[in-house]
Parts: C-alpha cells; sequence; structure tokens
C-alpha cells in the first residue's frame, strides 16, 4: 500500500509565485501544527510553512524542544 501524501500550495514570501509541495504521513495519531522548511523552487530562499504535526517527521520536531544550558 502506498503511503498517504498531502499536497500543500505554497506563495514565496520573497518572489510572491506560487508552488506546491508534498509530505507523506508520517504520524496519523499526531494532533496539532508545526513548522517546516522548505525552498522556492524559483528562487531558492528559505520559506517557513506551518502544516499538520501528521505530516512531520518526528525528527523535524527537535526544533520545538527546550535543552538544559550547556556547561554548568
Amino acid at each position: 500500500m502506498a503511503a498517504q501524501e498531502k499536497t500543500f500550495k505554497v506563495e514565496c514570501v520573497h518572489c510572491r509565485k506560487p508552488f506546491h509541495v508534498r509530505f507523506p504521513l508520517t504520524r496519523p495519531e499526531a494532533e496539532g501544527k508545526g513548522e517546516v522548511v522548505v525552498t522556492c523552487l524559483y528562487c531558492n530562499h528559505k520559506v517557513v510553512i506551518t502544516i499538520p504535526t501528521m505530516y512531520i517527521e518526528p525528527e523535524a520536531l527537535v526544533r520545538g524542544l527546550k535543552s538544559a544550558p550547556v556547561g554548568n
């Protein structure tokens, strides 16, 4: 069985051109939304988009975790 995927329409904040990105369903039980970074197909700038967390790889969520201070 093929993995479920969802296509999201994105408008680049730099060049204002629309493009599409597709993400596979990675965690069907996940709730809420999260941010991911995609690259514009036209100008190659990075664009932050918000998508449901069920389409975000678990490794990608490290950015939102708090960490302990280093070195004390």
